[in-house]
């Protein structure tokens, strides 16, 4: 990407646009780890807002939890996996209370999704360099340690390209969950008879 058709500059990633800047991720990012929440229901209450566990990434559904001492994640925010098998994992879409095995990844929302591909980009070595033995977890110094090169006053109309591609994403999500549950409602109608399809 060249800022404008501008120069060139040398830096420690190779060649750059003159008005970016080679960045550790320590200067961009802050963890948040989450919390264990003091209650949870099944059902929605007053004052409960749905958790955001490991599952919920896969499945979309999620218990509900009590709204005290805990960390709360919009539907933009990033949300990285830091304890067990899937340590290192990225997502954002979610909205809700944040489980003790993530964490919200606290960062500048100018460049938010810029943020998001990259760490997506770096997901496999995050997850195959996790600390721990019978339990892995997150390394984060490793993270903090990445470098990325990004224009030293922001970029609104890269940021906007990226954040669109990540609504396209929260979109195709959320169909694919509808597409689900309907098939699960209609199977078992057509398999017992009581729905037939002309």
């Amino acid at each position: 990407y060249r800022d404008n058709g501008g120069e060139m500059i040398d830096s420690d990633l190779g060649k750059i646009p003159q008005n970016w800047h080679v960045f550790e991720l320590r200067e961009l990012i802050k963890f948040i780890k989450g919390k264990k929440p003091e209650d949870i229901s099944e059902e929605k209450k007053e004052n409960y807002l749905p958790q955001i566990l490991i599952s919920t990434f896969n499945s979309g559904e999620s218990v509900y939890a009590l709204n005290r001492n805990v960390v709360v994640a919009k539907e933009d925010d990033l949300i990285m996996v830091m304890d067990g098998a899937s340590s290192g994992r990225i997502e954002f879409g979610f909205s809700g209370i944040v489980g003790s095995t993530l964490a919200l990844l606290k960062v500048e929302e100018d460049i938010k999704s810029l943020i998001f591909f990259f760490l997506k980009r770096m997901e496999k070595d995050i997850t195959q360099n996790t600390t721990g033995s019978a339990i892995p977890h997150t390394d984060k110094e490793r993270i903090m340690n990445y470098v990325i090169t990004l224009p030293k006053l922001g970029s609104p109309e890269l940021e906007e390209l990226f954040y669109n591609f990540r609504k396209k994403i929260v979109l195709n999500r959320k169909q694919t969950e509808t597409l689900a549950k309907v098939r699960d409602a209609l199977l078992p109608k057509l398999i017992t008879g009581k729905l037939r399809v002309k």
